[in-house]
């Protein structure tokens, strides 16, 4: 007796427990409780698929903005389209999408909140079939790594670039110049398999590896005075017009640089903004100012005229990590990792 009650604890939920032991409730109610349960999980599935299959009849009437061209467009009678609209405003709770009027119809503010979530969700099921189909083929999808605009002219993200691309040799590697705010957003919605850029502290979100230490040296022209001194000091460049990185972007540098200069209590004199280390070094190059650009960066071919010289009593360094999303575990970014392991390792 014991070890059959034993065998039944086992196998049931906490529900079904209580059905064996007899205790608040009896053998049917449960039982009826458990089916009324897996019945609203199967109502909720079907309300869930029908609103999927009626969103892009509302979204073609939503960007008509009348019944009659976008039956047409959908290639369907007008009053069978009316009626995939009132299902769906039914679906949704009674929901009113659209209001009437003389020449056709207008969003209602329901409507223009569920045409913006429709056209992401009919997005996301057309880049899943897409990506299936691809599979079925024997194709990998694109390997799409964002890198932002001040890792232009690391060397290290020239050879990791480089790597990612012999490693997928059956994938089109697509590496995708991107601001930094937009690379943490592509990462977050998947639309980037992971980014390279300067980044100080990483959201919990976030996984990260770092792929070099970079440290910053003054950029200026070859014929400016401190070009050949024996040393730099920042006392020497508080009547220097300096070219900047721009304050409506979340850029590393530019805050590890003002954060050192207001612990020195110095502020410089910024003329201009500059978004990357390479429009930086142009602007170096044409006299309008001094900047900051990474040690590593190969500038003397396409700016012979420019110098780089460290500041004596100013470091700055940062970190180029390489970012991803920390749920991820699929096997292209475990051999995309592998791979930026296997690369920075190499480096000398």
């Amino acid at each position: 007796m014991v070890a059959d009650r034993l065998h039944w604890k086992n196998r049931f939920t906490n529900e079904a427990i209580a059905i064996c032991d007899g205790s608040h409730m009896d053998r049917e109610r449960a039982i009826s409780r458990r089916s009324l349960a897996d019945s609203n999980r199967t109502m909720k599935t079907s309300l869930e698929v029908a609103i999927i299959r009626q969103l892009p009849y509302f979204v073609a009437v939503a960007e008509e903005l009348n019944f009659q061209r976008a039956s047409e467009r959908l290639n369907i009678a007008q009053s069978a389209l009316s009626r995939r609209i009132r299902d769906l405003e039914r679906d949704l709770g009674e929901v009113p999408l659209f209001v009437r009027h003389a020449r056709g119809v207008r969003l209602t503010p329901s409507g223009e909140t569920l045409l913006e979530d429709a056209r992401e969700i009919l997005g996301l099921v057309e880049r899943a079939a897409s990506r299936a189909r691809q599979a079925a083929q024997g194709h990998e999808a694109p390997l799409r790594i964002a890198y932002s605009p001040g890792a232009i002219l690391s060397s290290s993200v020239g050879n990791l670039l480089k790597a990612f691309d012999a490693a997928f040799p059956n994938a089109r590697t697509e590496a995708v110049l991107t601001p930094v705010e937009a690379i943490l957003a592509g990462i977050r919605d998947r639309s980037f398999l992971a980014g390279l850029l300067y980044i100080d502290e990483v959201d919990p979100a976030f996984a990260a590896m770092t792929v070099a230490q970079e440290e910053f040296f003054l950029a200026l022209p070859a014929g400016h005075r401190l070009a050949g001194a024996g040393a730099i000091r920042l006392a020497e460049l508080l009547e220097e017009d300096f070219i900047w990185y721009p304050k409506s972007q979340p850029t590393t540098i530019r805050q590890l640089l003002e954060g050192e200069l207001e612990r020195r209590g110095v502020s410089l004199r910024i003329v201009m903004e500059s978004p990357s280390a390479e429009a930086t070094l142009g602007l170096v190059s044409n006299g309008l100012g001094l900047g900051f650009a990474p040690a590593s960066t190969h500038w003397s071919q396409s700016f012979p005229d420019v110098v780089l010289r460290r500041i004596e009593d100013l470091r700055i360094s940062a970190e180029m990590k390489l970012l991803w999303l920390a749920d991820d575990d699929s096997a292209m970014l475990t051999k995309l990792i592998e791979t930026a392991c296997a690369t920075v390792s190499a480096e000398p």
